[in-house]
C-alpha cells in the first residue's frame, strides 16, 4: 500500500500501524514540498514518479483535518490513485458486526462497538472509543481519546476533538467541529468550559430555548461557567469556521471583551446567572 501525504506529522503513526498490522508500505508520496514524517525505511517519491503498478495500489491519506484529507484524496485521484486502503491497527478492537469503508484508518488502541458503520476516508485516532451503533460519515475525524457513547451520528467532514465526550443519541452535523475536551449533548449542541476536565462535570439542559433561560445552571466547584453553542462550529470541507455562541452563558472574561452581556451574582447562592442588558 501507499502513504499519500507523508508531510503530515501523523504519517509516522500510519507507518507504525502498517508495521503492526503486517501491511507493507511500498512508498510514501510527498505531494507537497517540505519535511517528511516517516522513517528511512519508507521510500519517498513524488506523485509524478509513481509507476503504473504503484498507482494500482490502495493508499491511505494520513491527514487529520477533514478538509485537508479531502483535498489530499482529490490530489491523489488526479495522479491516478483511486483506491483507498482500509487500515485497522493491530491493537485496535473493532466489532465483527461493524463495517469499515475504504480509505478509513483506525489508529492504535481505538475501539469500535457493535453494529458501527464507518464510511470511506474516516480517521479514528489513538485511543478513541466509539459506542454501539455509531454512524460516522465520510471524511470525518475522531480525535485521540474521544469517547462517543451509543447511537451517536457524526456527519460528513465533521471533526470530534481530542478528549471530547459525546453523549448517547447525539449528532455533530455535517462539517461541524466539536472542540477538544468538550462535552456534547444532543444534536449540534456543544458544551465546553475552561480549566475543568470533562469527566468532572455534568449538566442537564432542557430541550427548548425558553426553558433554558430559566433553568438552574449547575457549575463545577471551581466556579467555572460552561459555554453553550447551539449550532455547530464549522470547519470542514469548505475550509471555513464560524463559532456561534449563546451569549447568555459566555464566561465573564469573554463577556468583558465582547461588551454585550454582564453577569450578575445572586447573593448567598453561590450561583452565577446572567443579567440581561441590551446589545450595543
Amino acid at each position: 500500500m501507499l502513504l499519500y501525504g507523508v508531510g503530515s506529522p501523523l504519517a509516522i503513526d500510519a507507518e507504525e500501524s502498517c508495521r503492526r498490522s503486517g501491511r507493507f508500505v511500498v512508498a510514501g508520496v510527498r505531494n507537497v514540498e517540505g519535511d517528511v514524517h516517516v522513517t528511512a525505511a519508507v521510500r519517498i517519491v513524488a506523485p509524478g514518479a509513481l509507476t503504473a503498478a504503484e498507482r494500482a495500489l490502495a493508499c491511505i491519506v494520513p491527514l487529520f483535518t477533514p478538509g485537508h484529507r479531502h483535498a489530499g484524496v482529490a490530489d491523489a485521484a488526479r495522479h491516478g490513485l483511486v483506491r483507498g486502503a482500509t487500515l485497522v491497527d493491530a491493537t485496535a478492537v473493532v466489532a465483527q458486526s461493524s463495517s469499515v469503508g475504504a480509505g478509513t484508518w483506525i489508529n492504535a488502541g481505538a475501539i469500535v462497538g457493535g453494529l458501527g458503520a464507518l464510511s470511506e476516508w474516516v480517521l479514528v485516532n489513538r485511543g478513541a472509543s466509539l459506542g454501539h451503533h455509531a454512524q460516522v460519515e465520510a471524511f470525518a475525524s475522531i480525535g485521540p481519546g474521544a469517547v462517543l457513547a451509543g447511537l451517536v451520528h457524526v456527519g460528513r467532514g465533521a471533526m470530534v476533538g481530542a478528549g471530547a465526550l459525546v453523549c448517547p443519541r447525539s449528532g455533530s452535523g455535517a462539517m461541524s467541529w466539536a472542540p477538544p475536551a468538550a462535552s456534547c449533548r444532543r444534536t449540534c449542541r456543544i458544551a465546553c468550559r475552561s480549566k475543568v476536565t470533562p469527566r468532572a462535570w455534568s449538566a442537564r439542559w432542557p430541550d427548548t430555548a425558553a426553558s433554558r433561560s430559566d433553568a438552574p445552571r449547575r457549575h463545577h466547584r471551581s466556579g467555572a461557567s460552561p459555554r453553550i453553542a447551539d449550532r455547530p462550529l464549522c470547519r470542514g470541507l469548505q475550509g471555513h469556521r464560524t463559532q456561534p455562541v449563546d451569549e447568555r452563558d459566555v464566561l465573564p472574561q469573554a463577556d468583558a471583551l465582547r461588551g454585550r452581556r454582564r453577569f450578575g451574582e445572586r447573593e448567598g447562592s453561590g450561583r452565577v446567572r446572567p443579567a440581561w442588558t441590551p446589545a450595543t
